[in-house]
């Protein structure tokens, strides 16, 4: 009886943790591409595309496996 109980809150508790961490980074991404798309031009074209592409899919996948399931 016990062990079903525990499944049951670690099922739960897995489940809870990963649409709260799929939130977080849905919104951490939305607040990213919206100062993202407020920079001026001038930011644009002193940064290359590439670095910034790698910074903002390279960060925010960081941070993703942070606070994914698996770290419960």
């Amino acid at each position: 009886m016990t062990a079903v109980f525990l499944g049951l809150l670690n099922y739960f508790s897995v489940y809870y943790m990963g649409v709260l961490s799929q939130s977080a980074i849905t919104g951490l991404r939305n607040k990213l591409y919206h100062q993202i798309i407020q920079l001026d031009t001038h930011f644009f074209e002193s940064s290359k595309t590439g670095d910034l592409m790698t910074r903002l899919t390279g960060d925010v996948s960081n941070l993703q496996n942070l606070i994914s399931s698996n770290m419960l």
